[in-house]
C-alpha cells in the first residue's frame, strides 16, 4: 500500500514526473544552435528574458487595446521584444470602478513567439535552457585552451588584481596622510 500524498506532495510528484519525460537538447544540438543563432537572439536566450518596453518608457502613449476576450478583459496590442524581435507579449487588463474611482488592473501577460522564428528549437530537438546556452558560449570562448592554461591565466589575473588593489590602498593611505 502506497502512502497518501498531500496536495503539495502530489504537485511535486507530478512536476518530477513531467521533468523526467522532458526531452533536453544535446550539447551538440545546443552548440549548433548557438553557432547559427543571431547575437540578439542569443542575448535573450542567455538572459532568459526579453526586452519588452515598459509602461514607464511608453508614458504619455495611450494603451492600444485591440479587443476584449471572452472573460471581458481588455487585450493590449502585442508588444515586440526590442532585442531579438522574435517574441511578443500579450497583456490582459481590466478596468474596475467608474468615473474618477476607476482603475486599470493588470491581469496577466503571456510571451508568445512568431511562427517560423529562430528563437525556439525545431520540434523534436528538445528543450534548451539559458544555462545550456551559457555553457556552449563559454566552451567556444575557451576552445583550444587546456584546463591547466586556464588555471594559470586565472591565477595570473588574480595576482594582477590583488597588486592593483594593494597599489590603490597605498595611494589612498598616502592621500589621507597628505591631507592630515
Amino acid at each position: 500500500m502506497s502512502p497518501q500524498l498531500s496536495i503539495v506532495g502530489e504537485t511535486i510528484l507530478k512536476q518530477a514526473q513531467d521533468e523526467a519525460l522532458t526531452l533536453w537538447a544535446s550539447p551538440s544540438d545546443t552548440d549548433k544552435y548557438v553557432d547559427d543563432a543571431e547575437t540578439n537572439v542569443l542575448i535573450c536566450r542567455e538572459k532568459n528574458r526579453h526586452d519588452f518596453p515598459t509602461l514607464t518608457e511608453l508614458r504619455g502613449t495611450p494603451l492600444d487595446f485591440i479587443g476584449v476576450n471572452v472573460l471581458g478583459l481588455f487585450v493590449r496590442a502585442p508588444i515586440d521584444c526590442r532585442c531579438c524581435g522574435e517574441a511578443y507579449q500579450e497583456q490582459l487588463w481590466e478596468k474596475v470602478g467608474k468615473g474618477k474611482a476607476a482603475r486599470m488592473h493588470y491581469v496577466a501577460a503571456h510571451t508568445r513567439y512568431y511562427p517560423g522564428g529562430k528563437y525556439l528549437l525545431k520540434p523534436g530537438h528538445g528543450r534548451m535552457t539559458s544555462k545550456m546556452i551559457k555553457e556552449s558560449l563559454a566552451t567556444t570562448a575557451t576552445a583550444g585552451v587546456s584546463s591547466a592554461q586556464l588555471k594559470r591565466q586565472a591565477l595570473a589575473r588574480a595576482a594582477e588584481i590583488r597588486a592593483a588593489e594593494v597599489a590603490e590602498a597605498e595611494r589612498r593611505a598616502e592621500a589621507r596622510g597628505a591631507a592630515s
